[in-house]
């Protein structure tokens, strides 16, 4: 067995038989060890702050949805489509199959795809708008509106960044749609981004769609 290994952050031979500290020798410098020293210090770093992130957003999804049993998880297809998967299986879930749900800790806790999805229903309605930001990051007059008639709504933003979802309570219907806003309340779950505007479920309202 060669006594020589390379130096995990710049691959320069060490050689093992030399003790640093009373230890063999990991590092072929002072300079590489600090180096690896400061990168798992970011590591770390990056790891509370995805940690703190979760628990963010966690609690700001209305406890009405984190107490239904409608999660799934959801990945990103080769054709572009969001694809429903079973927390536990990492097979495809379905909108109209309770039996590929599961509960809100079994989802969140779950690694399978790329982030939760709630599967609408229940009283549980969403209105899905696109294209709700100009170059400068302000509302369309679409988005304002709907979010001014829904002041007490929980927003979150799309996968995209560039549309939101706002939640509320909603008798199941058959889905609506235009160019530009989308509504849904059954047969039809959402992949969950990152909180625009924190709150709470109330009867949505939604505007006249033509």
């Amino acid at each position: 067995m060669s006594r020589f290994t390379a130096c995990p952050v710049d691959g320069t031979p060490v050689d093992t038989l030399t003790e640093r500290q009373g230890r063999p020798a990991k590092y072929c410098s002072a300079a590489c060890r600090q180096r690896a020293f400061r990168a798992r210090r970011r590591e770390e770093r990056a790891a509370v702050a995805a940690a703190e992130s979760i628990t963010r957003e966690a609690a700001a999804i209305p406890a009405e949805l984190r107490a239904r049993a409608r999660w799934v998880r959801w990945t990103i297809t080769r054709d572009g489509r969001k694809l429903p998967l079973q927390a536990r299986t990492n097979r495809a879930a379905s909108s109209t199959d309770a039996r590929t749900w599961t509960d809100y800790d079994t989802a969140a806790a779950s690694t399978v795809g790329r982030g939760l999805g709630y599967v609408l229903g229940d009283g549980i309605g969403c209105i899905d708008l696109d294209d709700c930001f100009d170059a400068e990051g302000a509302l369309s007059p679409l988005a304002e509106r709907v979010l001014q008639a829904n002041p007490g709504a929980w927003v979150e933003r799309s996968q995209s960044g560039r549309g939101l979802h706002v939640w509320g309570l909603m008798d199941e219907a058959p889905g609506r749609r235009t160019k530009e806003i989308e509504v849904y309340s059954v047969g039809r779950y959402i992949a969950l981004g990152e909180t625009f505007r924190p709150g709470g479920l109330a009867p949505l309202v939604v505007p006249t769609l033509t």
